[in-house]
């Protein structure tokens, strides 16, 4: 089942600018690159932008996913930190990837067992231009926002676009990683745990590209820190206003869905809105429209009750701004919008 909040002038043609939610894991039939058809397996809309999870789940090895559009031939996976805490959880990321006007969408696994790809929703009238680009910083210039086209090894991407860009760690310590409009002066910038080395983990942020294809990134460590520019929506069709509310005051963590209002966060209610949702210690955590019945939510392993991990989705907020959150039992735990979608 899923639901969907229709915006801008487009709605009921075959160009309507929408977000529909799933969740929808793909059935992995092998390793390497192999080819789903998820228009006859699951009716997702040929030419829409699916919105993906790349996850390990095993508790001792580092299996490389990643996800990639029908007609592309990147090489776009990364390796996950093993999840050594709990069997049922995993380590990964967010990202995107076009639906071929055959309805095919490329997924790449090391381990069907361990690896999972989850569907938790796609885009429909936009337009997604895939990349897989990384982005290093150096001493110099860690611990700090800085404009990527000034970097030591300059990077810019689609010109106005809206970046999805993963933060990599494989270092043994939390580290701080964040993303921002080169004209924005907010810390918009999360702490992540460390990982569980030779293996990352991974904090995905969407931005908004400059005219020249730049953003500012923070990376707080040169040695063990990345990004990786994932691609970017176009914005001929969509606009990312980026925001940095946090609501962590106002959720309840008792394995139970609790309606959240973010009308404060957004221009007007009814916008899909672009969540994060951290915690501490083994525990499943997700967003989902309010009313929708989906058991949305992803379960992300933890090293430790002090280091914070955990999943990013697009939702759509309803008439009056609301969306629906779950943390299981026991988490200490945090919800940020970062910010939200409006037709262009």
């Amino acid at each position: 089942m899923s639901y969907v909040n229709r915006i801008g002038s487009r709605y009921g043609s075959s160009t309507e600018v929408a977000y529909t939610e799933l969740m929808q894991e793909l059935s992995l039939t092998g390793t390497g690159w192999t080819t789903y058809n998820v228009f006859s397996l699951y009716g997702i809309p040929k030419n829409s932008v699916v919105e993906v999870f790349c996850m390990n789940k095993d508790q001792t090895n580092q299996y490389a996913v990643g996800v990639r559009g029908g007609d592309s031939s990147l090489a776009r996976y990364l390796t996950p930190s093993d999840a050594p805490e709990d069997t049922n959880t995993g380590h990964g990321y967010k990202t995107y990837a076009t639906v071929n006007a055959s309805g095919y969408i490329d997924a790449y696994c090391a381990n069907t067992t361990y690896n999972d790809v989850i569907i938790v929703g796609y885009w429909t009238g936009v337009t997604f231009t895939e990349a897989f680009t990384q982005i290093s910083v150096t001493a110099d210039e860690d611990a700090q926002f800085i404009d990527t086209s000034t970097l030591t090894t300059p990077f810019t991407g689609l010109a106005n676009g809206i970046a999805n860009i993963v933060f990599a760690s494989g270092d043994n310590a939390a580290r701080t990683f964040g993303a921002r409009n080169t004209s924005s002066g907010a810390s918009r910038a999360l702490n992540l745990g460390r990982s569980n080395t030779p293996g990352d983990v991974f904090l995905s942020f969407m931005t908004s590209l400059d005219s020249s294809g730049a953003c500012d990134i923070y990376i707080e460590y040169y040695v063990n820190g990345y990004g990786y520019y994932m691609g970017a929506f176009d914005s001929s069709n969509l606009t990312y206003v980026e925001t940095t509310y946090n609501y962590s005051a106002s959720i309840t963590a008792d394995s139970s869905w609790h309606d959240l209002d973010i009308s404060a966060a957004l221009d007007q209610d009814g916008r899909p809105a672009d969540i994060q949702t951290f915690h501490h210690t083994d525990i499943a955590s997700g967003v989902r429209s309010n009313g929708s019945s989906l058991a949305r939510y992803i379960r992300y392993d933890s090293t430790s009750t002090s280091y914070d991990y955990g999943p990013s989705m697009t939702v759509n907020t309803d008439a009056s701004g609301i969306l629906e959150h779950i943390f299981t039992t026991g988490a200490t735990a945090y919800l940020y919008v970062y910010g939200y979608y409006i037709p262009s």
